[in-house]
């Protein structure tokens, strides 16, 4: 009988400490996982920040071209802009001193056709006063 107690007493403090390894083995495994999630989160979490970074690296890429191209245009149509006005100031110049030149032309006809007119009333009163 005694046998037996001592028997079932070992096989009850092999079951107890059985169980305190399994208690033990689950909270290694609770804090292996608690432990594995982090570092995921933190993986995850880094990835996303490099993603975003990445994100923002390509839209200021794409902004600043964008910008480049606005500009250029912009230079450029200012640059024909600034030529169309070139042109039409030298046109209007030109048709100016065209006119102008037309003006006086016909002012020196009408000139000399009045000293004509004038000379001839000269040499009229001229020749009648003799």
């Amino acid at each position: 009988k005694q046998n037996y107690q001592a028997l079932q007493e070992m096989q009850k403090q092999q079951r107890e400490e059985q169980m305190e390894e399994l208690k033990k083995a689950r909270k290694d495994l609770q804090k292996h996982a608690l432990e594995a999630a982090r570092k995921d989160a933190t993986d995850a979490k880094d990835e996303a920040k490099k993603e975003l970074e990445g994100a923002k690296k390509t839209v200021r890429g794409e902004m600043n071209e964008g910008l480049e191209k606005l500009q250029k245009s912009l230079m450029e149509s200012m640059k024909q802009t600034f030529d169309e006005l070139e042109k039409n100031m030298k046109e209007t110049r030109e048709a100016l001193e065209a006119e102008c030149k037309a003006v006086l032309d016909e002012t020196k006809q009408k000139q000399e056709a009045l000293e004509k007119s004038l000379q001839e009333k000269l040499q009229k009163v001229e020749d009648e006063t003799r």
